[in-house]
């Protein structure tokens, strides 16, 4: 009914504008953080990666066998330890690689 597209419309458009509430609360749910805790994990890694310091976006980083939230992670480094499945063998082989092929930044 009308109502409840109404309804709906202006949800969607709350959503949208508080687009980073909604991924932040999302992102708590999830992994069952209150924001106390996420704001004092983002303090004792100085806002930073806790892999490679930059300062951006951080997100809730896990262990996909335990769940366990470990630290907060950007994109890049979140992405990267899924691509090598988590997987400290293929990590330092990858470590290697660039060492020996000087790629390493």
């Amino acid at each position: 009914n009308g109502k409840d597209t109404a309804h709906r419309a202006r949800s969607k458009a709350w959503s949208k504008l508080n687009k980073d509430w909604v991924n932040i609360t999302t992102t708590l749910n999830t992994y069952k953080l209150t924001l106390d805790q996420y704001h004092s994990m983002q303090e004792a890694q100085n806002f930073q990666c806790y892999l490679c310091g930059v300062v951006e976006k951080l997100f809730v980083d896990h262990n996909h066998s335990t769940k366990k939230v470990r630290r907060l992670l950007c994109k890049h480094c979140n992405f990267g330890l899924g691509s090598f499945m988590e997987n400290p063998d293929v990590l330092r082989r990858a470590a290697k690689y660039c060492e020996v092929y000087n790629v390493a930044v």
